[in-house]
């Protein structure tokens, strides 16, 4: 959910979707990132999503080390709503399983078999993960937490990213940059609204999979966070910032839910030694995390 130096949908994705007349530029839309789930609503999710670490370790001034690291997860299931919370967000889902494997380098093994059920929780702000019928291993669950995450937001896409007014397409409006800088905090990452700047478009109108629909990106950009949690001991953090892209195809039809969305977050740290076997150096770290959803609905 988060996004103009790069296109996050893949071209094959949107050249495949047929361009409403040139006339449509003019008219006005309602912008709505976050749509009504229903109770027993059933849809089929073609997720990837991967993480990618690049660590480099300077002594003196020289290069000592460097590690990279990327771990990727790709999922295909069809998902059933089983329970809403008292707001109408999904509470609980069921996914049963077509296709679940995790790619580590060269290697690709299998998470979960084809027709496993798993069903996804949402404590508070928590998902759970357990496997009916089996063992849901840390490693799995980790997996999962790629594309599902690893909490949700108490506030939502339109309050963050949405817009009140109704936009023409090629029209641009800025993010919440408070609210974005509150719900981060609720996350344990600090950062003041001041160093929040992103913008959101209304990019095009298009036909995706048959269905009238509106395609909005976006990009988000924070200065001078506050990880701490992220910094070794015996160093001190020099600087740290994150960038985020968003892309998703939204049905212009309010009642139908999201088709597809595309999301990148980059993080960049810098820590500089300054007691014991630390002092002296310097530790650059370049976290990526990339995902992209299609989403086909089933009814119910």
């Amino acid at each position: 959910m988060f996004q103009a130096a790069r296109r996050l949908i893949p071209a094959i994705a949107l050249g495949c979707g047929t361009l409403l007349s040139a006339t449509a530029t003019a008219q006005e839309f309602t912008i709505r990132l976050t749509r009504p789930s229903l109770s027993g609503q059933r849809y089929r999710l073609v997720a990837e999503a991967s993480r990618t670490r690049h660590v480099v370790t300077k002594k003196d001034g020289e290069v000592v080390a460097e590690q990279q690291s990327k771990k990727s997860i790709e999922l295909d299931a069809v998902v059933t709503v089983s329970r809403l919370n008292a707001k109408g967000r999904v509470a609980q889902k069921m996914l049963v399983i077509q296709r679940c494997v995790q790619i580590e380098g060269k290697n690709r093994q299998e998470l979960l078999a084809k027709g496993d059920v798993v069903i996804i929780a949402k404590l508070d702000s928590t998902p759970t993960f357990r496997l009916v019928g089996g063992v849901m291993t840390p490693s799995v669950t980790k997996a999962l937490e790629l594309i599902f995450g690893t909490k949700s937001r108490a506030a939502d896409d339109d309050e963050l990213f949405g817009s009140r007014q109704r936009r023409k397409v090629g029209e641009s409006w800025p993010i919440n940059t408070e609210a974005v800088a509150r719900s981060l905090k609720s996350e344990g990452i600090e950062v003041k609204s001041e160093q929040v700047s992103g913008k959101m478009q209304l990019a095009r109108r298009l036909k995706y999979a048959k269905i009238d629909s509106l395609h909005i990106s976006g990009r988000m950009k924070l200065a001078n966070v506050a990880f701490s949690a992220a910094v070794l001991p015996g160093y001190e953090l020099v600087s740290a910032s994150a960038e985020g892209t968003f892309s998703g195809v939204f049905p212009i039809n309010l009642a139908q839910g999201k088709l597809y969305d595309a999301k990148t977050m980059n993080v960049d740290l810098v820590m500089r030694g300054k007691t014991g076997i630390a002092a002296g150096h310097e530790i650059t770290v370049r976290l990526e995390k990339k995902s992209q959803s299609k989403i086909t609905p089933l009814g119910r």
